[in-house]
């Protein structure tokens, strides 16, 4: 996978325990071109802590290009932001 780490626009769902699960991902080119995924399926859910701020990890399955394609996106729970880190 290839580290991208940019700040993506998110639609989730949240379970009635707290859960917060993402169901599509916008992002925003260089071009200020945006393309928006589908999530087609939660592989891992992993907390973590980056310089001592705590995130959630999810490895998902996405269509890009018409090839299925495994990304991480995470959540920073701190500042509230989505990024994409890894295609």
């Amino acid at each position: 996978m290839k580290v991208i780490n940019r700040s993506i626009d998110v639609i989730t769902w949240t379970k009635d325990d707290g859960s917060i699960y993402p169901f599509k991902f916008r992002i925003t080119e260089d071009s200020d071109e945006r393309h928006t995924y589908n999530i087609d399926k939660i592989l891992t859910i992993d907390e973590d802590k980056i310089l001592g701020k705590p995130i959630y990890k999810y490895t998902c399955l996405i269509q890009m290009s018409n090839i299925q394609k495994i990304c991480e996106i995470r959540y920073h729970k701190d500042t509230m932001k989505w990024s994409l880190f890894k295609v």
